[in-house]
């Protein structure tokens, strides 16, 4: 009877350890699967680490986009307003080009005026004294006459 106890006691040790050695085995495997989940683990962690510098590199990045594109914006109209100051100062250019031909065509009449003012100056003053003159002839006439007339008053009362 004890060997029956004892034989049953062993087959019950050699059911426990079967379970022993089959949980052993499942330890094991789990604990490798463990150990490859962790490896996985550390990377995620790794790549999660990664991504969220690339995310504050992009939030920044898109900061400066966002600067960028409201000082390409401004840089746009400073230039529309630059070319449109450009289009005025070609038109400015032309008309100052045109106004500059016409006081170059205009030279010669004005050097010809000048001429022309000089001598009408110098023909006043040739008239003046002309005028003065004629005044003084006049003058002489006048006496003559007098003189004339009181010759001839005088040769018919002789």
């Amino acid at each position: 009877s004890e060997l029956e106890i004892a034989t049953g006691d062993a087959e019950h040790l050699r059911s426990e350890l079967a379970k022993a050695r089959g949980a052993q085995d499942s330890l094991i495997l789990m604990t490798a699967r463990a150990e490859e989940l962790q490896l996985k683990l550390d990377r995620a962690a790794q790549k999660l680490e990664l991504v969220q510098t690339l995310k504050e590199q992009c939030s920044t990045l898109a900061s400066e986009l966002e600067i960028a594109t409201d000082d390409a914006e401004h840089l746009r109209n400073e230039l529309a307003k630059a070319l449109v100051a450009k289009d005025e100062l070609v038109a400015v250019t032309a008309r100052a080009e045109k106004l500059q031909r016409k006081v170059d065509q205009a030279a010669p009449a004005a050097a010809k005026l000048k001429t022309m003012k000089e001598q009408c100056s110098t023909l006043a003053s040739e008239l003046e004294l002309a005028t003065g003159e004629a005044e003084r002839l006049r003058a002489f006439l006048a006496e003559t006459r007098v003189a004339e007339t009181d010759v001839e008053s005088s040769s018919s009362t002789a």
